[in-house]
């Protein structure tokens, strides 16, 4: 008996469950989108390796932004990076007036990317409102800032490692070989721009105000319904 290609429409709709399941941290919808792939997968008699390997393969993108690139904000993209499977980078160029202007660009795919967008926007939004209301000295309020990115960084970091621990030890092997696929897509793409690595600056901060937005960036939510929820 001969095997026929998965069609188009069926790998598509499998990845596109398999996309909104990867980085969801909302459990519930994790899991309804996981089985509803599984379903799928096991209707048509196709594995998660097949549906990698496919000719229409994860579509990987790049989106331009136009996120202001103060380190402290720098810190919030790579952690809304690390959560929703995306990468990011930073495109210069010179307008036609010769100014050099940096702008941040995401890789990842289309849904991911949006989703990172949103949560990125978010959290940058509720960092500089809670400075804002505790802070009048602008020194103070960008060290409250740079704490909270760095925590918040931390706990993304934590969290997918946490992911990670889980699929290996349950049925979710599935989604880890889709998270690593995604990973490993987006680096790929990063090698082929050949970029050189950005250097980060160090500042002085005041520790009280650092420590304060640690405890800020701790407690923030970091679901995609809260990015959701403000749109």
């Amino acid at each position: 008996m001969t095997t026929t290609a998965p069609a188009k429409s069926i790998v598509e709709k499998i990845k596109k469950l398999l996309a909104l399941a990867d980085g969801n941290q909302n459990e519930h919808e994790r899991e309804v989108a996981m089985q509803f792939a599984m379903d799928l997968l096991s209707k048509h008699n196709l594995t998660i390796s097949q549906v990698e390997n496919t000719t229409s393969a994860l579509g990987i993108s790049e989106v331009e932004a136009n996120f202001r690139l103060e380190p402290w904000m720098r810190t919030v993209l790579k952690a809304a990076c690390t959560l929703y499977y995306t990468e990011i980078y930073i495109s210069e160029r010179y307008t036609t007036s010769w100014r050099k202007v940096s702008i941040p660009v995401f890789v990842g795919t289309e849904e991911n990317i949006a989703v990172t967008m949103e949560m990125a926007t978010w959290l940058l939004n509720s960092i500089r409102n809670e400075s804002n209301r505790i802070y009048k000295d602008s020194f103070e309020r960008r060290s409250f800032r740079v704490g909270a990115a760095d925590k918040i960084f931390d706990r993304a970091i934590e969290i997918v490692e946490a992911e990670k621990r889980a699929s290996k030890a349950t049925a979710g092997t599935s989604l880890m070989v889709l998270r690593n696929h995604l990973e490993r897509a987006n680096q790929e793409h990063l090698a082929k721009l050949k970029l050189r690595p950005s250097r980060t600056r160090s500042s002085y901060l005041d520790e009280a105000a650092y420590t304060t937005g640690e405890a800020y960036g701790e407690q923030v939510g970091l679901h995609k319904q809260k990015a959701l929820s403000t749109r």
